[in-house]
This record gives structure tokens, sequence and C-alpha cells, in this order.
């Protein structure tokens, strides 16, 4: 036969149509596969006909009275899927509606060999997201559904392994598209039934959720797998090295829910740390204080009336934020500001602070966001508050949000004669977080510069950054060496200067000229002449920085800037020393 693929391959292929025994065709059609020579599209036609009419035949048999025709299906579609050749490739979609409809025509235990895992894994990556899908790509996994349903009501537990390895293989498969919903629903409740038969499935289960998880379009299909075991996933005793709650991922997929753009996203991650925190405090009952996710989640027995009050306002406030009414969110200011208290016996890990945070500085509503943001600033800073706040979200989530001219309303050209609260807050917050910072200050006045520069780009928000940067004092806690490793350079001058454009881009020249004073008090208060001798900053850099400053003289007090330019130049150039006066006559 393999010599005939090559030399008469339309006598070979003329079997097919012949009313031969079955294992003789699939012995001619393996070896017009294995010929390295691509089918013609006549060939193709004749080949994917004969395919066809066997599907129409295996229909119309019983397979529990005619194994040997199941047999040769499967040795059919098994070396089919093993080969690479071009003409294999073309005639594999063609084998697998074959085996769809013969298990559709029959729901026998036996037939599902003919669909392995491995087949089912490399026909879904051809199947889309969207609807406009081929019926041999979807119907074998809708097909592969239906039969399971019978195995897992038939087989004994020790024998469910294999079932569980295909439900949680289909999981994997189906997440993600939205016109199979319907189907990962029905799998989903297929494994939380095996899990109840066989409880110890359930750390498979959880492999495969963290699976999943890690794709953005199919996070959500993770949350609904593991909300649907949370019985299993969260008891009320720790599950040692296995446990969820001890798994940073599966903190992961919480912070990622409640952050979601789908509102039923966000419900159902709300609903999961309810179960995860109801476990948690129940196991503090017996342990007295536990702690998981190495940290972010503490539950201390002796104060567990006000844990679930803190954690009650928690979810209070997630859930009043998904309103779209001004008047209704703005009630929940008072629990907020509760959970930005620090130094207590019972707060909550800033994490989840942020996110809260987060949610209200993006909010539709701006006035929901100027509200969130002068909430925050409005918080009293101290070493152990900005410890925890970090720079991370002060670089990130916050300064992102200022990029909005509406923040600062009335205009800005009133504003900078009477400050808006909005200014002022700003002010004051990174003026007491840098100072509480200590010896890190500086180093984060650097980062924050650079974060400004790249996420602030409309010209009133630019000039009111300019004014906070330019009333931070300087920390005076550590030595020009470190301060020079450590802080500002010509990349921060580079910065400096891109806020000066963002805020010259304006017909108004008084926000010019206040926008150019800002930058040489920031220049007079965190620039010394240490920055220039160490090599942190070229007197190059210096100069261009102070050309974009064209102010009139009677606009600052030129007294105290030359004396600031004295201090630059004479560090880099000192003056010889002045000779000796001679003896008078």
């Amino acid at each position: 036969l393999s010599l005939l693929a090559v030399s008469h391959r339309n006598a070979l292929l003329s079997l097919l149509a012949q009313p031969l025994p079955l294992c003789v065709q699939n012995e001619a059609l393996l070896a017009v596969f294995s010929s390295p020579a691509p089918l013609s599209a006549d060939e193709t036609l004749l080949v994917v006909g004969f395919i066809n009419t066997l599907a129409g035949r295996i229909s119309e048999q019983n397979f529990s009275k005619d194994r040997p025709v199941l047999a040769a299906v499967r040795d059919l579609l098994i070396q089919c899927h093993a080969m690479s050749s071009e003409s294999a490739t073309v005639l594999k979609e063609a084998v697998f509606t074959m085996c769809a409809a013969s298990l559709l025509a029959h729901r026998d235990d036996a037939a599902w060999g003919i669909l392995p895992t491995s087949m089912l894994e490399e026909q879904s990556q051809s199947i889309p997201t969207s609807s406009q899908s081929s019926l041999s790509n979807v119907l074998p996994l809708t097909l592969a559904c239906e039969v399971l349903q019978k195995l897992i009501k038939e087989r004994e537990p020790t024998t469910l392994a294999n079932t569980m390895d295909v439900c949680l293989t289909l999981i994997k498969l189906l997440s993600g598209k939205k016109f199979l919903a319907g189907n990962f629903a029905e799998v989903c409740e297929l494994v939380l039934a095996l899990v109840q038969r066989h409880p110890p499935f359930v750390e498979q289960v959880w492999q495969t959720a963290t699976v999943i998880a890690s794709g953005e379009r199919t996070r959500g299909d993770a949350q609904a797998l593991v909300c649907l075991c949370a019985d299993f996933f969260f008891p009320p005793r720790h599950l040692g090295a296995a446990d969820p709650r001890d798994d940073t991922r599966f903190w992961e997929l919480v912070t990622a829910g409640l952050m979601a753009a789908d509102p039923l996203a966000r419900k159902r991650t709300i609903h999961l740390l309810r179960r995860v925190l109801a476990s948690i405090e129940a196991i503090a009952a017996t342990q007295g204080s536990v702690t998981f996710g190495g940290g972010l989640m503490t539950w201390d027995h002796a104060h567990a009336a006000e844990w679930r009050a803190l954690w009650a306002d928690h979810h209070l406030v997630c859930e009043t934020l998904d309103e779209k009414q001004t008047h209704l969110v703005l009630q929940i200011v008072p629990h907020v500001q509760r959970m930005l208290v620090r130094g207590t016996a019972v707060s909550l890990h800033f994490h989840w602070v942020a996110l809260i945070l987060r949610r209200m500085f993006t909010h539709e509503r701006v006035r929901v966001q100027r509200i969130g943001l002068l909430v925050f600033l409005d918080t009293t800073i101290t070493p152990e508050t900005a410890q925890a706040i970090g720079v991370s979200f002060c670089c990130c989530d916050l300064v992102r949000t200022l990029n909005n001219a509406f923040l600062f309303s009335p205009s800005a050209v009133d504003v900078i004669a009477e400050p808006s609260a909005m200014s002022l807050g700003l002010r004051k917050f990174y003026t007491s977080f840098f100072s509480s910072l200590g010896a890190a200050g500086p180093a984060a006045i650097a980062v924050i510069l650079a974060a400004i520069a790249r996420d602030v780009e409309q010209f009133i928000p630019s000039y009111f950054v300019l004014e906070m940067l330019a009333h931070i004092n300087a920390t005076s806690a550590i030595t020009p060496s470190e301060a020079c490793s450590s802080s500002l350079s010509d990349a921060s001058l580079e910065h400096l200067r891109i806020l000066l454009r963002n805020s010259s881009n304006t017909s108004s020249r008084t926000i010019r000229v206040a926008a150019q004073i800002m930058c040489l008090r920031f220049m007079q208060n965190h620039i010394g002449p240490h920055h220039l001798t160490s090599g942190a900053m070229t007197i190059a850099s210096l100069m261009h920085t102070l050309a974009l400053c064209n102010i009139p003289a009677n606009a600052i007090p030129t007294d105290a800037l030359w004396t600031q330019c004295t201090a630059w130049f004479s560090a880099l150039w000192p003056c010889p020393a002045a000779a000796a006066p001679a003896p008078a006559p």
C-alpha cells in the first residue's frame, strides 16, 4: 500500500469508494496520509467523502455489538493525529467530525476512547473567542460535556481519576469562550460532583484554576470555579502546604477580581472574600491568631468583633462603589477614613485600602475621584503610615489620577491667587510623606518626579504638581554624598523640563510665569553644590533648565536666585585665594 501511495495513488484512493472491509479502507487511507506529496483538490474531496460515509456507517452501528468498527475508527484517528504531513493536517478536522458524530449517535461509555484529551487540546486551539466557529470545532467540546455526565454518575470513585483529568482539560479549553459559557458551567458542575465524591480531587482543581487565572480573558472563569468549590477550598481548618489561602496566586486572583471591569466578577470576588474570612475566623477561634497570604490577611480572635466591623466596612465600600449616583457613594467616606487609620491593634493591610482608593480614583464621576483624593491626602502621615503606603502607590495610582484638570476647580488662574483644597492637600500630604521617609526621602523625590513627568500631561495639573514639589522641604538628615548617590540627577532635570513645557502649553501668562517660579523654588530647595561636584548633574543640564524660565525680573527675588547660582558655580570653579595685603608704608 505504501508503494501504491507513491506510484498509483489514484488507484489506491479508488479503494475508498468500493464496498471493501473497513480495515482495508483504513489502511489505504493511512498509506495516502503517509505520502509526502500533498493531496490535490479532487483527491481531498474523495477522502473527505469517504470519511463522511464512514461517519454514517458508524452511526448506523451499535458499538456494544460491533467493537471492530470502534477499534478501526480509534486507530484511524490516533494515527492521523500523530502524522505531520500537510495532507494529514487538512483531513484532521474531517476525522474529528466523524468521531463527534459517532458519540452523538450512541453516547457509549467505550466510545469516549475515540476522543483523547490530546486531540481535544489541539482542536481547541482553532476555536475563536467569538461564536463564529465551525460545527466540527465546537461539536466535540459540547459532546464531551454530555458524555461526561453519564460517566460521572455511573463510575465508582476509585475509577474517576481519568474522568477528572478529562473534565479539567475541558475546563482549560472552554474558559474564555463566551459563546460556550453554558458548556463551561456544565463542566464546572461535573467537577464539583467529582470533588464531592472524592474530596482529594480539590488539589487538582486548584492547580487548574491557577492555570486559567493567569490569562486576563479567562480570569473570571477561574473565579467562578473557585467560588463553586469554596466549601472544599476554604474549610474551617488549615490544609497545610496545599492551602490556597497561603498561595500568593489566590490573593492575586482576589485582587484582580476586586478591580475587574465586569460587575459580576467584582460581586463574585466579594462573595469569595466573605467565604475566606469566615473560614479564617473559624481557624482563629481555635488558634487565637492567624495570618495568611504573607500578612495580607490577619485575624486576632481577641478582637474578633473589631475585625468583623472593619471588613464589613470594606465590603460595604466595595459594593457601594458600583453605584453611579454620587450622593450614594459619598456616604461611604467615613468608612474609608476609618480604614485609613494606621497603628491600631486592628487595621487592614494597606493593600486592601489601596484597592478601594484605586476604585475611587478611577470612578466615572469626577466628583467621586476628587473626594477620594481629598480623603486620602488628608491622611495623617507617620513613619509607619508612610512605610505602609509606599512610594509605589504615590508614584502610580495617585499620580495618574492627578492628570485631570477638572480636579483642580475652579479655573487655575483663580486658584493661583487663592489655593484650592486640592493644591493645599497635595502640598501638605507630600511634604509630610517625604519627611516621614527619612533618609529615603531624596530618592523618593526623584522617583515621584519621574512618575509625574511621565503621567501628568495637562498644563493645569502640571502647575499644581510643580507647586507641590516647590513646597517640599529638603531633607537634611542625610549627608551630601548620600543625597548624590540616591536622589536627583540629570534625568531629574529632564523630568522637570517636561513639566515646565507642559505648563507652558497655555495662553495664560499667569500660569506660565507661576510654573517657572515654582520650578526655580524646587531647584533652590533641592539642588545643592554637591550634586554638581559629585557628577550627578552637569552644569549644561542645569543651565538648560534655567533657560526655560523666562521670568520678569520683578517677579522673583533675584537676590536669592543669584545667591543660589553663585553657590552652584563656586562648587565647580572656586575663586583663587586672595593675596595677602601689602604692609602699610
